[in-house]
């Protein structure tokens, strides 16, 4: 056992360099730990994510013309994606099932993603698995457009994941 009476000074603590910091004072390996430290950590941090689940959607009114459903997907900044979403057929079937960039119209220039199912008497759910990466700064949504053969209540669900860069 050791009992200091007074402080003593880091510096002038003898250290046994085992680990090559090129110290020989207690300070100064305390100090070359920490620069090795931030040293590795800068090197990885660029290789850093945040992994966090996606799911949502819910009922709306079916037409049988394509339209918005209400239902959107946000896509966090930095983020790579991958959801699955599903037009269920609760008291139509689907027709179509469209993953757009826009929500006040669909154009060719919004298009993301498809599944069609041109029959009308299709009997099931219709799935469309979409993977994206958001590179900009800020909060992209990715929104849910359907057709259904009839005009009643209806669903769409997703679920996925996005892997978002932490620096």
């Amino acid at each position: 056992y050791v009992l200091a009476a007074t402080l003593i000074n880091s510096k002038d603590v003898v250290y046994q360099d085992n680990m090559s910091i090129g110290a020989t004072n207690v300070q100064n390996a305390i100090d070359g730990t920490c620069s090795k430290i931030d040293t590795r950590l800068f090197g990885i941090e660029d290789k850093l994510y945040t992994v966090q689940n996606i799911e949502g959607g819910g009922n709306f009114t079916s037409t049988t013309t394509l339209s918005y459903t209400g239902h959107s997907i946000s896509i966090p900044p930095n983020s790579y994606c991958v959801v699955s979403v599903r037009a269920i057929y609760s008291n139509n079937a689907p027709t179509g099932l469209y993953l757009t960039s826009c929500v006040d119209q669909y154009t060719g220039s919004c298009f993301t993603a498809e599944g069609y199912r041109g029959a009308t008497n299709y009997d099931g759910t219709l799935t469309v698995t979409y993977a994206y990466y958001n590179s900009t700064d800020r909060l992209s949504a990715i929104y849910i457009w359907t057709s259904y053969n009839g005009t009643a209540s209806n669903r769409v669900s997703y679920n996925g994941f996005c892997a978002t860069k932490v620096k």
